[in-house]
C-alpha cells in the first residue's frame, strides 16, 4: 500500500506565499476603491441635492457630507460632480434659493459641505 507523498513546505515557501497574496490584495484595493466611487457619482449627486431640499426647510445650516476625493462645480444653478471621467449633474433652480455659490471650476474638495445663510443662499464648500 502507498502513501501519499508528502512535500516540505518550508518558511521561506510561507512567507512568500503570504507576501504575494498580501500584495495583490493591496493592488486591488485601490482599483476597487476607485471603481465604486467612478460607479457611484450619481448616487452622490442625489445625495448632494437632498442635502439642499433638507436646508431648504431651515433658516440657515451647515451639513458635512465627507464626500472626498470627488471634483465640484457650480455654474448659475447646475450642480457638477465629477470623478475621474464620470460626470454627473443636477439642476437645483426648482429650491428657489435667491443665490448658488460654489467653485466655477472643477476644483476637488477634501470634505464637502453645504451651508445655507440666513439670506437664503446656497455654498458648496470645503469644510475645514
Amino acid at each position: 500500500m502507498l502513501g501519499q507523498a508528502s512535500y516540505p513546505f518550508s518558511m521561506v515557501e510561507a512567507a512568500f506565499t503570504f507576501i504575494l497574496i498580501i500584495s495583490v490584495a493591496y493592488g486591488t484595493q485601490t482599483y476597487t476603491q476607485d471603481y465604486f466611487k467612478g460607479e457611484t457619482v450619481d448616487i452622490r449627486a442625489d445625495r448632494v441635492e437632498r442635502a439642499s431640499v433638507l436646508l431648504k426647510d431651515y433658516p440657515s445650516g451647515l451639513m458635512e457630507l465627507g464626500l472626498t476625493g470627488y471634483e465640484f462645480k457650480v455654474e448659475s444653478s447646475q450642480l457638477h460632480i465629477k470623478f475621474d471621467q464620470v460626470n454627473a449633474s443636477r439642476n437645483l433652480s426648482y429650491l428657489n434659493y435667491s443665490d448658488i455659490n460654489g467653485p466655477s471650476s472643477f476644483e476637488k474638495l477634501n470634505n464637502f459641505c453645504v451651508e445655507k445663510s440666513f439670506e437664503n443662499e446656497l455654498e458648496f464648500k470645503s469644510c475645514s
